[in-house]
């Protein structure tokens, strides 16, 4: 993952995807919750934690599959 954002930050974006090709997605999923993390912080709200628990709750074996496969790729390029 640390070469594959590396090559990011130099712009190499086809490079990136193929140090590892969930880069990209984890980057864009990292920034929004960030982003709704502080925005929860400002409003003393709870919504995106809870929203974050709800979604891992259903789809932790998707994720889980994803990540294997993505583990495995990588071994193998």
């Amino acid at each position: 993952m640390r070469r594959a954002y590396d090559s990011l930050m130099s712009l190499d974006i086809v490079d990136s995807l193929q140090n590892n090709i969930l880069l990209i997605p984890v980057l864009l999923i990292s920034l929004f919750i960030i982003t709704f993390l502080i925005r929860d912080i400002i409003l003393n709200d709870e919504r995106t934690i809870n929203k974050i628990k709800n979604i891992l709750n259903k789809h932790y074996l998707v994720i889980l599959v994803i990540l294997i496969l993505s583990y495995i790729i990588n071994i193998l390029i």
